[in-house]
């Protein structure tokens, strides 16, 4: 192994420490704010995993980052607001999954980095009513990847038992 070579894993090493610790030092002082009766939620999750099922009777929205982990945001058992509701996500070298009943008309706008976006919620006016609420995301993904799915609303409260089958398949968004 030439010096050059040596010198390139040395510092590809040191990066990935640098930067590792720094997600750690993250995860330790950006808390989540919210739960599953807030209206507006900050989530934030970090080199792990995070699940929220909100039934908020008047959901207003709110943010959420997903660094190096996977989240799964699910609003099926939501209500939300007359006027709607907005969501800004943001997911790096992760996955994040948004579930919306089938009665909710999605507005996204989504921007993808090295990553993919993915809205599985065909929103065909003539299959909602003309009273939908409207829920608007902004949604970010570098090197990971967002999904949003739309599913019935649950019969009792179970939350999905993980990502990896949500955040596999679907068409990209172009």
């Amino acid at each position: 192994m030439g010096p050059t070579l040596r010198r390139l894993l040395l510092a590809m090493f040191v990066f990935n420490t640098i930067l590792t610790a720094l997600l750690f030092l993250l995860k330790k002082i950006v808390p989540s704010l919210g739960d599953e009766a807030s209206d507006a939620v900050g989530i934030v999750t970090i080199l792990g995993e995070s699940k929220l099922a909100s039934h908020s009777d008047a959901f207003l929205g709110g943010t959420a980052l997903t660094m190096a982990g996977q989240s799964v945001i699910d609003l099926r058992r939501a209500t939300l607001r007359p006027e709607g509701a907005r969501l800004h996500l943001n997911t790096v070298l992760g996955g994040t999954v948004l579930l919306v009943p089938e009665d909710w008309r999605v507005e996204l706008d989504g921007r993808a980095l090295l990553g993919s976006i993915y809205d599985t919620t065909a929103n065909d006016p003539a299959t909602l009513p003309s009273n939908a609420p409207t829920l608007h995301v902004e949604a970010m993904s570098a090197l990971g990847e967002f999904k949003i799915v739309r599913k019935a609303r649950p019969a009792v409260d179970e939350l999905e038992s993980g990502t990896a089958d949500l955040l596999s398949g679907g068409q990209p968004i172009s």
